[in-house]
């Protein structure tokens, strides 16, 4: 799977297709999903955001 499938299957089994928002990984893993991305100061640097 690549990170762009494994977000978009995220979104599905969430309920969160058609919200918009981000898909945040680290080290590859989900992390989790923001609406928006806010408060740079307290990401750490490798993550990787996927928008809708």
């Amino acid at each position: 799977m690549t990170t762009i499938e494994d977000a978009r299957r995220y979104r599905e089994q969430e309920g969160l297709v058609g919200k918009g928002g981000v898909v945040v990984f680290f080290h590859g893993e989900i992390r989790g999903w923001v609406n928006r991305l806010r408060n740079p100061e307290h990401w750490q640097p490798a993550g990787i955001e996927v928008d809708e």
